[in-house]
């Protein structure tokens, strides 16, 4: 027993390696710069000479100067760790000149004259050089845009040292073009973006939010325990009213009680959530179609002073919490009648279950003491992957009922571009569905010895 403990408890590192490793990948690939970003927050607008010094500040503290992994495989003209690049119209200007296969230790050089000859260009008279020709180069991002620009730059080469060198390192990248590469294996070592996540979480440490500086992990706490309420009470109702409600469709099958329900359960389940809720506010949190019907207050902003109790901010917004409730429960109560009632109906095929009816025991006995155990062993595991499914759920409800959990902090992150969170809020999701799978297991494998053979 203690062995199969202990690879079930094994398998766990390989598969939050691989959740991280996709989570991590994701909050790569999305688009946005979280330096920018930073910017925003920090109410610095991009035309504000404090924005270049103030971006490179923010890029390298987050970061983003570093490779992204460990290894990569680049071609063999492209730059070692592109990120290094600072500007971001640098780096994009260079990204669009590798794509003309022009190499990077030619690209670097141009860059820098193209910059030097830029800041001359705005220290002399404008009828020397004019800003349409100084745009023009800034945004040239092509060989044939550069060439265009070569005759007007060899007429400044006698009177401006800038133009010579521009001139220069322009040539050098159309003559260097290359017509065949072949990929690169660069190794980074420790000093990329992963390994510095990775040790932060293996320290518990899920980062900073870029919105307010807050440490992730004392956000997500903070949300957890309104989407951690209602996930459990959406867990302990629906449970309560399917496992009666299914045992009994379940021993009286194909009884009025069982085609009542099939309808009224197969009318639920195919009810999304979001339509669910934007029912039930309409119809029940105003006096619009009645006033006997404004029964529950309507969602709104929630205020939680600095010192408040969640009982206490409980207490408050009580009344709010009914409808998200109930549009749980109607969404999972389909689900986990019928299979209490598929369970049913098999085990009172049983031979031990013929043989208490023949002996003549009530339909209550039999349903209470030799029916109930053997529907309560399956549904563990129906219990552990209804757990994160609830909290998947919890989070649809929260956006639309404005509670401060775990996805109106995700929907907010996810607008604000603060990928941190997002990826805190991810990593917490996988690792409560793979805890709860593993705890099912276990406790199988306790109550059913005979069953710990499907696991190893």
């Amino acid at each position: 027993m203690s062995g199969f403990f202990a690879r079930r408890i094994l398998l766990l590192l390989p598969t939050m390696l691989v959740v991280v490793c996709l989570a991590f990948l994701l909050s790569q690939s999305v688009p946005g710069d979280q330096a920018e970003a930073s910017l925003v927050l920090q109410g610095i607008q991009p035309d504000s000479k404090r924005a270049s010094t103030e971006y490179a500040r923010n890029y390298k503290q987050l970061g983003l100067d570093k490779p992204v992994f460990y290894m990569t495989i680049l071609p063999s003209y492209y730059p070692k760790n592109r990120h290094s690049i600072i500007s971001k119209e640098d780096r994009q200007l260079t990204d669009e000149l590798l794509q003309f296969r022009i190499p990077f230790q030619y690209i670097a050089p141009y860059l820098k004259a193209k910059k030097n000859y830029i800041s001359h260009a705005s220290i002399i008279p404008h009828d020397t050089i004019s800003n349409t020709f100084v745009r023009n180069l800034r945004f040239a991002a092509d060989p044939d845009a550069l060439k265009t620009l070569l005759p007007e730059l060899h007429t400044q080469t006698s009177t401006s040292a800038q133009a010579a060198v521009l001139v220069r390192t322009i040539s050098q990248m159309l003559d260097h073009r290359v017509d065949f590469f072949y990929p690169v294996l660069h190794w980074h070592g420790s000093a990329n973006r992963f390994h510095e996540k990775l040790v932060g979480l293996c320290r518990g440490d899920l980062g900073t939010s870029i919105r307010d500086g807050l440490p992730v992990r004392d956000k997500i706490s903070k949300a957890l325990t309104w989407t951690g309420f209602l996930a459990l009470t959406n867990i302990l109702l629906s449970f309560l009213i399917a496992i009666p409600s299914g045992m009994y469709a379940g021993y009286h099958i194909d009884g009025k009680w069982d085609k009542m329900t099939h309808i009224l359960w197969l009318w639920l389940y195919s009810m999304p959530v979001f339509w669910l809720a934007s029912l039930l506010i309409i119809y029940f949190t105003t006096d619009r179609y009645g006033s006997w019907m404004s029964l529950f207050p309507l969602p709104g902003a929630w205020y939680i002073p600095s010192g408040q109790t969640f009982w206490q901010t409980l207490s408050l917004y009580a009344g709010q919490m009914v409808l998200p409730v109930i549009c749980l429960i109607a969404n999972d109560l389909a689900f986990l009648t019928r299979i209490v009632r598929n369970n049913t109906q098999v085990v009172k095929g049983k031979y031990f279950i013929l043989t208490a009816i023949a002996s003549g025991q009530s339909d209550k006995t039999i349903m209470k003491k030799h029916i109930l155990p053997h529907i309560l062993i399956p549904m563990i595991t129906v219990l552990a992957g209804r757990l994160p499914s609830s909290v998947a759920g919890a989070l649809i409800v929260e956006v639309i009922f404005g509670i401060p959990g775990m996805g109106r902090l995700l929907h907010l992150s996810i607008s604000g571009e603060d990928w941190q969170v997002v990826m805190g809020i991810l990593l917490f999701v996988s690792s409560i569905s793979m805890i709860a799978m593993l705890l099912a297991d276990i406790v199988q494998s306790w109550l059913n010895p005979r069953m710990k053979t499907a696991f190893v």
